[in-house]
């Protein structure tokens, strides 16, 4: 994919309802598949290509069955630790302190970092394969971001619905991500 008008026609494996509708936006049909059948999806001509992380090629062997690697973010993948309140509630004070201590912006950080360099030997079997890593410019990259700005407007309006803060939400990840995720 190197202008948005390639995407048209094409079926993409999405991870997720919001990745769905960006593809959607950039004019992909958005197939869900789980992760285990995505290496036979591909392989079969299922779909045509995938949204995923760096980090889920080589586990999942996709440098197998992919050539052209996209450089370029189209989302960012949340990776979360989650607790109900009520199990987290029920928890002995010590128990509790060990999670807060273990948890919150400082270990976000640690974790993405984690997540971040698995993106190196990700690459690196990709091009051992004989994948190629290409990005588009940044002319591209401003089409396919107007592009997919309605499915932000998805986003806030079902958090809302939800009784969230939607648009506070999304600020705040904009900001997150501006300040330490990938541009």
């Amino acid at each position: 994919m190197k202008t948005l008008e390639d995407f048209k026609g094409v079926k993409y494996r999405v991870p997720g309802r919001f990745v769905g509708e960006t593809a959607k936006a950039l004019g992909a049909t958005p197939v869900g598949i789980p992760l285990p059948g995505v290496y036979e999806a591909i392989e079969r001509g299922q779909v045509d290509g995938m949204f995923i992380n760096w980090a889920i090629v080589p586990p999942y062997r996709l440098q197998e069955v992919t050539k052209f690697h996209l450089e370029n973010p189209v989302y960012q993948s949340p990776i979360m630790t989650l607790m109900s309140q009520k199990s987290y509630d029920r928890l002995p004070p010590d128990m509790k302190k060990l999670i807060d201590d273990n948890s919150g912006l400082e270990y976000t950080k640690r974790i993405g970092k984690v997540w971040d360099e698995l993106t190196i030997p990700a690459k690196k079997a990709i091009t051992d394969s004989g994948g190629v890593i290409y990005s588009i410019t940044d002319q591209e990259r401003a089409r396919w971001i107007a592009a997919v700005k309605p499915v932000y407007a998805i986003w806030i309006d079902e958090m809302t619905k939800r009784g969230l803060p939607g648009q506070k939400m999304f600020d705040d990840l904009l900001a997150t991500t501006a300040r330490y995720g990938r541009k």
